[in-house]
């Protein structure tokens, strides 16, 4: 495919160049052996009133091919109008909006589930670590001495949590590494 194309721009500038060669040799309607025969002043004004009248057909073409732009120009903008006005009255009514609706749901609607379902497990699952690292590592509160039932002089004591567990640290890492792979998790829910 690539060699077709390289042939046929081959072709397409090896005609340019013999079309450009040929216009240089014109001779405006004259035989070779006539322009020849001319002298040089009668050559020039003939050169010269030839790029004139090629100079004024360039820009009667040129003309006409404005004008066609501004034609097209003014088409375009009026149907540009039409249709803002159109699309105003349509966005203003009830079908409108319901039609709107429909297109933003077919177009993200899948990127809005995706990204709400994503926020309620990273709201969830945040909650839950942090409930289980205060439940984990708060103080407790423990009764020492009571009395009997609802008379008698009680005594607390608080305890740390240090002495429930043999390594408070590894769990501390473990919470921090549990939070860490939900909001990954809930990343890849809302943006995969």
């Amino acid at each position: 495919m690539k060699t077709i194309k390289f042939i046929g721009i081959i072709c397409f500038v090896m005609v340019a160049f013999a079309v450009q060669a040929t216009i240089k040799n014109e001779t405006y309607g004259l035989s070779t052996e006539a322009w020849n025969q001319l002298s040089p002043s009668a050559q020039k004004e003939i050169a010269d009133a030839a790029q004139v009248a090629g100079i004024t057909n360039q820009l009667e073409t040129y003309g006409k091919w404005a004008g066609m732009g501004a034609e097209i120009g003014e088409g375009v903008r009026s149907s540009l109008v039409a249709v803002k006005d159109v699309s105003i009255e349509l966005a203003k009514s009830d079908l409108g909006k319901v039609t709107m609706g429909l297109v933003i749901w077919k177009v993200a609607g899948r990127d809005f589930i995706q990204i709400a379902a994503g926020l309620l497990f990273a709201i969830l699952s945040t909650t839950v670590i942090i409930i289980s690292y205060f439940k984990t590592f708060k103080r407790k509160i423990v009764v020492k001495k009571s009395g009997f039932w609802l008379w008698g002089k009680r005594e607390y004591e608080a305890v740390s949590s240090d002495h429930f567990w043999e390594y408070p640290s590894a769990v501390a890492l473990m919470h921090v590494l549990t939070f860490l792979v939900c909001i990954g998790i809930s990343c890849a829910i809302m943006f995969g």
